[in-house]
């Protein structure tokens, strides 16, 4: 038999130990959200969706969170974006974003090179509830044969593709993401550009002779 004081003891640990082992019993599953969890008044996570406006789409990473009308390149229906990514656009190892269009059509170099007027002009912008502040202004780049062949008959043939890119170096794609822009707005350069149509329904119009 045990002495009475290392009984004492023994019957202390018990008494010690049983309200953690009736609490443990108790404990609701590990999946489930406690229903007392605090409340801190206003206070909002943060989300990780991005919203995209209709009629627009994101840019390819890493500027995922950049709403961008390059919709627009699509002339009306005439060609078709089929790619889009951030990736070195010359072999000097500059960096841009790229658009690869495929034409569902026979589309004229003279046309094609209207369409980079239309839109040649390319400002990021960071957009709020009242208003939106000017971060970064760049310039589309296109092939130079299609300055080349723009004087002649020479066109884009039905399922070829063309690419249209826009320079953007580490430390801009850098400073446009660390200033939260949020758009990319494509437009005419020129204002002898800035009579014509600037939406589908009236370029695919405008456009309506490029297969002829």
């Amino acid at each position: 038999m045990l002495p009475i004081k290392q009984l004492s003891w023994l019957g202390c640990f018990f008494l010690l130990a049983a309200p953690s082992w009736a609490q443990e019993e108790e404990a609701p599953p590990a999946d489930e959200e406690p229903t007392n969890k605090p409340r801190i008044v206003g206070y909002e996570p943060k989300t990780t969706e991005i919203k995209i406006p209709e009629g627009m789409q994101a840019l390819p990473a890493p500027f995922q969170r950049i709403a961008s009308n390059s919709t627009e390149l699509r002339a009306g229906g005439m060609l078709t974006i089929t790619r889009m990514r951030y990736e070195y656009i010359d072999e000097a190892g500059q960096m841009g974003i790229i658009w690869t269009l495929r034409a569902n059509r026979k589309v004229t170099f003279s046309h094609l090179r209207t369409l980079v007027r239309l839109w040649r002009d390319a400002r990021f912008y960071h957009q709020g509830t009242k208003g939106r502040v000017l971060l970064h202004t760049t310039v589309l780049g296109y092939p130079g044969w299609l300055d080349q062949g723009a004087g002649s008959r020479e066109f884009l043939g039905e399922g070829q593709t063309i690419e249209f890119w826009l320079p953007m170096t580490p430390s801009e794609r850098r400073k446009v993401n660390a200033q939260e822009a949020n758009r990319l707005v494509l437009g005419p350069r020129s204002k002898k550009f800035r009579r014509f149509p600037q939406n589908p329904s009236s370029l695919k119009k405008y456009f309506s002779g490029a297969d002829r």
